[in-house]
């Protein structure tokens, strides 16, 4: 009864899977292909009217709580039986009442709130219309990344 009461609108559908238990071999995973996992969960989430939005989190709108809920619980129904029950992290359908509060793409490097570098970045993660140049010299290289020969290549940074 609580899901015909529920506002119409934009539902979106996350989960989070052990990917350990899909690939280690028997008996503690499943010895298969991610892909194969997500082609099927792809399937299901386009026969309930859902797109992919992003990783793991699908999105319907407009459509109700119910439709939602039921697509959900269909994801149950990949091949082969039962993978999804033994490999679920996390499952959740969750109403979404303003994409205004999704802020994905104003934060990601190039965005409205992130529209240039804030420091040594790795050259490879700048998008085209984000202002960057090459350091002048070696900068204190940022914390938490690991030694390699390619770190310490200035070629391999801008600023």
């Amino acid at each position: 009864l609580m899901l015909a009461d529920m506002t119409p609108g934009a539902y979106g559908i996350s989960y989070v899977i052990y990917t350990w238990k899909k690939t280690d071999n028997l008996p503690g995973g499943w010895n298969s292909y991610t892909s194969a996992t997500y082609k099927e969960l792809a399937n299901a989430f386009h026969a309930g009217g859902f797109q992919w939005l992003k990783y793991s989190d699908w999105i319907c709108d407009p459509t109700n709580s119910a439709d939602s809920y039921w697509t959900m619980l269909s994801l149950m129904q990949i091949c082969p039986p039962g993978k999804l029950q033994s490999t679920v992290k996390g499952l959740k359908v969750h109403y979404i009442s303003y994409w205004v509060l999704d802020v994905t793409h104003q934060v990601q490097l190039g965005g409205a709130f992130s529209p240039g570098l804030h420091g040594l970045t790795p050259a490879g993660l700048v998008p085209p219309n984000v202002p960057a140049a090459l350091p002048f010299q070696a900068e204190l290289l940022p914390d938490f990344t690991w030694e390699s020969p390619k770190l310490l290549n200035i070629i391999n940074w801008q600023i």
